[in-house]
Formats: structure tokens, sequence, C-alpha cells
């Protein structure tokens, strides 16, 4: 299991029409462990030389990692995630997956970060899943 509960698509007028987000309540230590991944695709964004996009890119994923982080003592965590947050946060777990789960040693801790990612992953598919399907459901949907 997840964690990952109460994965809810959101619609909001937006100045340019709808605008479609998941909120989604976390456990702490599963934000916790997205923002691990966040950090460490940023860091290695930040090495290579970095021309304006580049840095737009790596000023959104601090941003987001910003987001991940749960407030002290909280045992949940509730964010707001728009396509792009959850594309950018897949190809972050997807990055860390990759690197470090290994099968040398893996301290305790590390073991359990990635097994929180591989379990959040599922829901977390399914939740770029439904905020792309909903984009192109409702393309041409106004509302009222």
């Amino acid at each position: 299991m997840s964690g990952i509960s109460k994965c809810d698509l959101s619609v909001t007028a937006g100045p340019d029409g709808p605008v479609y987000a998941v909120v989604a309540d976390l456990p702490a230590a599963v934000a916790g462990a997205l923002n691990d991944a966040l950090a460490l695709a940023r860091h290695g964004r930040s090495l290579a030389a970095l021309d304006a996009e580049a840095a737009l890119a790596l000023r959104t994923l601090a941003e987001l990692a910003d987001r991940m982080t749960p407030p002290a003592g909280v045992e949940r965590h509730v964010v707001r995630l728009d396509g792009d947050d959850a594309a950018a946060i897949l190809g972050a777990v997807d990055d860390y997956l990759e690197h470090r789960d290994v099968d040398g040693y893996q301290p305790p801790a590390e073991r359990e970060r990635i097994a929180r990612l591989r379990e959040a992953l599922p829901a977390l598919r399914d939740a770029q899943a439904q905020l792309m399907l909903a984009g192109l459901s409702f393309e041409d949907a106004t509302l009222t």
C-alpha cells in the first residue's frame, strides 16, 4: 500500500480555461522520500552548465521540493500537483531508483526510502494519468 490517500482531481477556473490538479494526502515519510528524490534531481541538474531554461527548470524543482517538505511533527501532508508537477516528481523518482536501488549494500534508511518511493509509484502514475485524461476530456469545456 502506498499510503497515498484521497488522491482527488480538482478543477478550477484559470485565466486560459480550466486548470486541473490532483490533491493528494501523503504520509509525511512518503513526502520526505519524494523531497529527497527531487533534491537529488535538483543537485544533478545544478552541476551542469545552466542556460535560462535550465535555470528555470532548476528553480521549479526547488519549489516543488519545498512543497513536498512536510511541516515538523505532522503525520500526513496534503499536496496539490498539476501535470507538470506530477511529471517532474515521476522523473525524479525514476532517476532516484535507477541510481540508488542497487544490489550492493544500502543503509537501512536508504532501503526504507527506496521502498517508500517504489510503493508510491503506482499512485503517482495514476495521478498523472488522471491529469492527462482530464486535460484531453475537458479540453473544450468551460467552467461556470
